[in-house]
């Protein structure tokens, strides 16, 4: 611990842990797959299949959790010489195994499905297959309050004692891949590595921290390696930011605004030239999708009173970009919102103290439904009442104030050098459950200032230290009494020099 900068040390206990919980482990401290319930049971359920030569189709989720699992599961299942085909879930479907899903697979003459990322609660959908006469396995990592009656693994439902059950499906399809092809299966470790940081699971958990590492250490999987490519990316030099932020959200545009076994197919193709021509596709996608974005997001600033606590719009969109806008003008303007497409299907993003879903079951009377968690969830509402609930929630909401940043430690920027920067990599990954640090100190010596991008972004010098604000003004800078900062480095035209991302202001 005595190479650990202090400041990074008292990060680290400040967060309630110690450094030997964040050490970086390898993927020979992988715990082993037979622990995990039914296991042997999938096994024996693949050899059935394959004596009697039947058709398996793995019915995947449309994200990225999704498309990766499926993408593990099919090479696998390949590789012990299964006749086996995927589906990809699509938006206009639903999530996950739908019964337009199963009516595709069924025309594809398949005998069994093995869903991945999706299933565990769907029980009318598999008696629906199984009364065409398809078997279904279930592989997922979602809850489920009681055991159920069909074949599956779900480590959430049943852990029996496996160390963990705070898996993606990437992270469960990998060891179940262990499980049937031994040490053949550590070539998927990118792809499982990569559905841990970018389905958001606990990153406090060793077995994650170690699939999270060993993904971003070795890339393998030349469709990801093509799509890191054309996003200006380092197949060999790769942090958490670059998947979580350029990587995943390119596969998982293309869910939410096409059929993303494009994804799979860029995965899965062994033709370079198609895996490049997959790869540019899906990266447009991306960008087609954070244009609409940006539309909508302009449209709702010209039309909404934004004096309003908290923000209740319909717009012409996609059902799959409502969240994501909901959650940009949240982050802009520090208060909920909720974006409501059309059809009268949308998604809120919500803040600290208000339970936004929550609250949303008080009005049910003119909503349809509203399901999810406190922060994020999706909600029913035809477009005639919005109106009223914007009305209501208005009034319910005008004195409450929101929790909209926090910092770890004050911290003056002159204090960032490259022993804590060093420090910070040596406990990387952040994500989920162990966020970056976050400093604070006052908004002094503020200079060079500079707009980039027409205006969408600020630079500026903070105490002689580069310094940038994402989707931000010069009038943000100077409107806070202090700033809440990230440091990391930026490399341009071949020189390094640390650079403060800012958070927020308080």
């Amino acid at each position: 611990m005595s190479s650990i900068h202090p400041i990074i040390k008292r990060f680290i206990e400040k967060r309630g842990f110690n450094y030997n919980q964040l050490k970086k482990g390898n993927k020979d401290n992988l715990p082993n797959p037979e622990f995990i319930p039914n296991i042997g049971k999938f096994k024996d359920y693949l050899d059935s299949i394959k004596r009697w030569n039947s058709k398996i189709v793995i019915a995947g989720d449309g994200d990225f959790d999704g498309v990766s699992s499926s993408t593990i599961l099919y090479k696998t299942l390949k590789e012990l010489g299964l006749n086996v085909e995927v589906d990809i879930a699509k938006r206009k479907d639903g999530y996950g195994l739908t019964l337009p899903m199963i009516d595709r697979i069924e025309k594809r003459g398949a005998d069994s499905i093995i869903t991945t990322d999706c299933g565990i609660t769907q029980d009318e959908e598999i008696q629906y297959a199984e009364d065409k006469g398809i078997e279904v396995f279930v592989l997922d990592h979602h809850n489920r309050s009681d055991n159920p009656n069909f074949n599956y693994i779900d480590l959430k439902v049943n852990q029996g004692f496996f160390p963990t059950k705070e898996l993606s499906a990437g992270g469960l399809a990998y060891f179940i891949s262990k499980y049937l092809i031994g040490y053949k299966a550590d070539k998927f470790l990118d792809l499982a590595g990569f559905s841990t940081i970018a389905d958001l699971v606990d990153l406090t958990n060793k077995t994650n921290r170690i699939l999270a590492i060993e993904g971003m250490r070795n890339v393998q999987n030349e469709g990801l390696k093509a799509l890191i490519m054309i996003k200006g990316l380092d197949p060999d030099d790769l942090n958490e930011s670059d998947i979580g932020y350029s990587i995943a959200p390119c596969i998982n545009a293309v869910g939410r605004l096409k059929d993303n076994y494009l994804s799979f197919k860029m995965l899965t193709t062994e033709d370079r030239d198609e895996r490049f021509k997959l790869a540019k596709r899906v990266n447009k996608i991306n960008e087609i999708r954070k244009t609409k974005t940006e539309k909508v997001v302009k449209e709702v600033e010209e039309n909404v009173d934004l004096s309003n606590n908290i923000i209740v719009h319909q717009a012409n969109i996609e059902k799959g970009l409502t969240g994501l806008v909901a959650g940009k003008l949240m982050n802009k303007y520090g208060k909920p919102a909720v974006i409501i497409n059309s059809e009268g299907k949308g998604s809120g993003r919500s803040l600290e103290p208000f339970n936004f879903q929550e609250e949303l079951q008080n009005h049910l009377d003119i909503i349809d439904y509203a399901a999810g968690h406190s922060k994020a969830f999706g909600i029913g509402l035809e477009p005639k009442y919005i109106d009223e609930l914007r009305i209501r929630l208005s009034e319910i909401t005008k004195d409450i104030e929101y929790q909209t940043i926090d910092y770890d430690i004050e911290l003056k920027p002159t204090e960032v050098n490259d022993q804590l920067l060093k420090s910070m990599d040596k406990i990387r990954p952040f994500g989920m459950g162990f966020q970056e640090p976050k400093f604070a100190y006052p908004r002094e010596e503020i200079s060079n200032v500079k707009h980039l991008s027409g205006g969408k972004h600020v630079k500026f010098r903070w105490f002689d230290t580069e310094a940038i604000w994402f989707n931000s003004s010069e009038e943000e800078i100077y409107k806070n009494d202090r700033l809440v900062y990230t440091p990391g480095y930026n490399t341009f035209m071949g020189r390094t020099n640390i650079q403060l991302m800012i958070k927020g202001g308080l």
